[in-house]
């Protein structure tokens, strides 16, 4: 029997740094550190969170959470 995938976990490292990305089903909203991406300052920040949805295309994400 398949099992379907829930969730996904990703993680990159830089040096020091850790960045851990968990995707899973949901609605369509992007958070960074628990703040919807549309809030996250400065706006360099915002639009580098968002290339891979400018890349694929919003409606890829449209069930990610």
């Amino acid at each position: 029997m398949e099992g379907k995938i829930e969730s996904v976990q990703v993680f990159g490292r830089k040096k020091n740094a850790t960045a851990v990305a968990y995707c899973k089903r949901g609605n369509g909203l992007i958070k960074v550190n628990g703040t919807p991406i549309e809030l996250v300052e400065p706006e360099i920040l915002r639009v580098k969170t968002y290339e891979p949805v400018l890349l694929l295309g919003q409606q890829r994400f449209a069930n990610v959470r």
